[in-house]
């Protein structure tokens, strides 16, 4: 994705169930593209949310559907 999908697919935005999907699917679905090709790094933040927050990392950063 460029950065030119992502802001359209962010002006598609029109509620708030559109916003919560755009940052499920863009934010916390696979590595997001602020990580992008820094897998460490995206691991190290949300270690840190998890620990922040005193929940276990894979509750945290769980990927099933």
């Amino acid at each position: 994705m460029t950065i030119e999908e992502y802001k359209e697919e962010l002006l598609k935005i029109s509620n708030e169930d559109d916003r919560t999907s755009f940052v499920q699917k863009y934010y916390f679905n696979g590595t997001p593209f602020l990580f992008k090709e820094r897998d460490n790094d995206y691991y190290d933040f949300t270690k840190r949310v998890a620990d922040n927050f005193n929940i276990k990392y894979s509750d945290f950063n769980d990927r099933a559907p």
